[in-house]
């Protein structure tokens, strides 16, 4: 019996912990075109991730609070935005960098 009443609050616990936690995602584009390899990076979290060949990044697991997002990629100007995570809320976004202008 207490075996059962034990499982059950450790699931419940579990789940609740889980459930807390946000996802990150989103695309990253240039020119029009998915980027990829390009360098996502929440500052104050100390965690990243690099896109796909769809320009698709996704950063996991993300407690709740407020977060630098910088994303930068050779060639291009790096963008920033300061984004909130809320319990249980996925946050996805459509980033779209601008090409540095160089001059020879």
């Amino acid at each position: 019996m207490y075996k059962i009443l034990i499982s059950v609050v450790v699931n419940l616990l579990a789940t609740g912990v889980f459930a807390q936690l946000t996802t990150i995602s989103g695309t990253v584009t240039g020119n029009s075109e998915p980027i990829e390899f390009a360098n996502i990076y929440l500052v104050e979290a100390e965690r990243g991730a690099i896109t796909n060949a769809d320009g698709r990044f996704i950063i996991e697991r993300v407690r709740p609070g407020t977060y630098t997002l910088r994303v930068s990629f050779v060639g291009y100007q790096p963008y920033e935005k300061k984004i909130t995570a809320s319990y249980g809320d996925d946050i996805s976004l459509d980033i779209k960098l601008e090409q540095l202008n160089v001059r020879g």
